[in-house]
């Protein structure tokens, strides 16, 4: 083994390790983003024919070598890759009303860290932020995936009126042949009545629906029962903050997945 593969693998996770919207391939130069160069340059004392890490959420992960141009450009020379793209069959949705900015921030981030697939931005009566910044959301969840090792990114929809959402996910039920996908409605104040999501084990593809600051509107907790593969559940005997109650969620869907794959 070469001295330059075994110092990588020693320092592997000290290693920058960066999301590019790009083919990653053997030999294959890739033009760094300014702000990629700056983070590496400036921020990370990296320098010419140093080694970083990329993944593009399709081709894995890859050991390039840094190319600097100049003081505020940067190519990336793909060499090897060192992780495989695994095909992932768990889909993990939530539903959200967008918070306020500095608890949105800690939410997408955290999401993605416990393995969200998908992110739907939901409009309801209470909801706060209803104009979400898609840009600032999507650059989050890539920062999040870069630092906990994920080797994609989750898919983020446009916000969307809570009803237009469940009709939505009612046609998907009708029209696909697999398993129908099941939604977690995350309700206050009704644990005498309904299940704890704890209690439950949760299929390979399910979303969990968490409300707004204020809740759901009694209009919208009797729209959710219209819909049959809306489940609503409670979190336990606190009332949890939005962006708690999603990490409850995740977490739950984490580990119940996880138990399950080791029996």
């Amino acid at each position: 083994m070469a001295i330059e593969d075994t110092k990588f693998e020693k320092d592997y996770h000290k290693t920058p390790r960066l999301y590019i919207d790009a083919p990653l391939l053997n030999g294959t130069t890739i033009k760094a983003g300014r702000e990629q160069a700056h983070y590496l340059v400036a921020v990370m004392r990296r320098k010419n024919g140093d080694t970083i890490r990329l993944f593009n959420g399709k081709d894995g992960e890859w050991r390039a070598i840094l190319k600097l141009e100049g003081k505020k450009d940067a190519l990336f020379i793909c060499q090897q890759q060192t992780r495989a793209q695994r095909q992932n069959t768990r889909q993990t949705h939530l539903f959200f009303a967008p918070i306020k900015k500095s608890r949105m921030e800690l939410l997408i981030e955290k999401a993605t860290e416990l393995g969200v697939t998908h992110l739907h931005p939901l409009i309801t009566a209470h909801t706060e932020n209803r104009h979400p910044n898609q840009a600032r959301m999507h650059k989050h969840m890539i920062e999040a995936a870069e630092q906990c090792e994920r080797l994609d990114i989750p898919a983020l929809s446009s916000p969307q009126a809570l009803e237009s959402c469940l009709e939505n996910i009612k046609a998907h039920n009708k029209a696909t042949t697999s398993a129908r996908f099941p939604v977690y409605a995350c309700v206050e104040r009704q644990s005498d009545v309904i299940p704890a999501l704890s209690s439950l084990t949760m299929p390979d593809r399910c979303g969990f629906l968490i409300g707004p600051e204020g809740g759901f509107s009694s209009c919208e907790i009797e729209t959710l029962q219209h819909y049959d593969f809306v489940q609503p559940v409670h979190l336990g005997d606190t009332i949890l903050r939005a962006e708690t109650a999603a990490f409850y969620c995740l977490a739950l869907a984490k580990a119940c997945r996880e138990n399950a794959s080791l029996q």
